[in-house]
């Protein structure tokens, strides 16, 4: 279970391909299930932190995310990761 207060980088993914979604919680093991069907677009808005129209929110603050159109390399997650520093992609800046 998540403590209070720490800083976590979570990756989330899809690869559509092979119908896997899967998660990775800062340097931990990847955690992937398959799935029947690729995701699909679909009318409705898009919330980063709320479970499938529940009441239920995630309780803390969001430093920031991406969208990415590919998958992630080991490296780049590691890079990304800083060893729990983090680091963010600004268009036209780069990483900081």
């Amino acid at each position: 279970a998540p403590a209070a207060a720490p800083w976590y980088f979570i990756r989330c993914w899809v690869d559509k391909p092979n119908l896997l979604v899967g998660i990775q919680v800062n340097a931990r093991a990847l955690g992937t299930a398959a799935v029947t069907a690729a995701p699909v677009g679909a009318a409705g808005a898009f919330e980063i932190g709320r479970y499938n129209g529940a009441s239920t929110y995630h309780n803390g603050r969001l430093a920031g995310w991406d969208k990415r159109d590919r998958l992630w390399s080991s490296a780049e997650h590691g890079y990304m990761y800083n060893n729990g520093k983090g680091r963010q992609l600004r268009p036209g800046v780069g990483f900081v």
